[in-house]
C-alpha cells in the first residue's frame, strides 16, 4: 500500500455485488463471460464474429462439415487459428482441430499422410 498501486489492504474486496470496486455488468461471474473473454484475449474475437463465421460456414466444421455436437458437454466449434501468425482461419470440430495440430500445420506431413492412406488402401 506504500507504493501507491494498491487501493486496500483487502477490506474492499468484503463487499459484494455492485458495492464491489470489481463488480462490471453483472455477468463478470458467467460462463459466458468467461468464454466471450477468452476469445477475445486469444483470438481477438469476440461472439458476434464467431456467430458470423459459424453462419459463414452454415453451422458446420469447415474441414469435415459435421455439425457442432448437441449432446455433449461441449456444443462449439473450435477456433482454428495459425501459430505462427496467429491469425484466425475459421472453425473447426475436434477431431479436425487435432489432426490439424498433431500434423503440425504442416502441409507437406498432410500430403504424406494423404499417400500413404491412398497406397493402403487396398490393403483393406
Amino acid at each position: 500500500m506504500t507504493s501507491g498501486r494498491t487501493k486496500s489492504c483487502g477490506c474492499l474486496q468484503l463487499r459484494k455485488g455492485k458495492d464491489s470496486p470489481a463488480y462490471k455488468h453483472g455477468r463478470s461471474q458467467t460462463k459466458e463471460y468467461d468464454l466471450e473473454s477468452h476469445m477475445k484475449r486469444s483470438y481477438g474475437m469476440g461472439f458476434k464474429k464467431y456467430e458470423e463465421m459459424l453462419f459463414a460456414q452454415d453451422s458446420k466444421c469447415a474441414i469435415c462439415k459435421a455439425e457442432p455436437p448437441k449432446n455433449q458437454h461441449k456444443t462449439r466449434l473450435n477456433i482454428d487459428h495459425c501459430h505462427t501468425t496467429g491469425k484466425v482461419r475459421g472453425l473447426l470440430c475436434d477431431c479436425c482441430n487435432r489432426a490439424l495440430g498433431l500434423m503440425r500445420d504442416n502441409t507437406k506431413l498432410l500430403e504424406k499422410a494423404i499417400q500413404y492412406l491412398a497406397k493402403n488402401a487396398l490393403a483393406r
